[in-house]
C-alpha cells in the first residue's frame, strides 16, 4: 500500500505485507465508519465493504528534495 501526501506528492508512506485477515459485514462497517468519522466527521456513505487486515513486513517512507512550481 502506497499513501501520497497531497500537500506534498514527493511525500509518500509504502507498507508491504499479506493480508492476514479479511472482515466484512457489519463488523467490516464498524471499522469502516470509525476510520471516515476520524477523517470526514460522518460515517462512510457506502453500507457495504471488505477490510483487509494486513500483517506488515516491510515499511518505507520517503521525501524527496522536490517541490511543485509553477511552470
Amino acid at each position: 500500500m502506497t499513501i501520497v501526501d497531497r500537500a506534498n506528492p514527493y511525500r509518500t508512506g509504502q507498507l508491504r505485507g499479506e493480508v492476514v485477515e479479511t472482515v466484512e459485514g457489519a463488523q467490516a462497517l464498524e471499522i469502516i465508519d470509525g476510520m471516515a468519522r476520524k477523517y470526514t466527521g460522518e460515517d462512510f456513505p457506502c453500507r457495504a465493504g471488505v477490510v483487509y487486515l494486513i500483517e506488515v513486513a516491510h515499511s518505507r517512507f520517503t521525501e524527496l528534495p522536490f517541490s511543485d512550481t509553477p511552470g
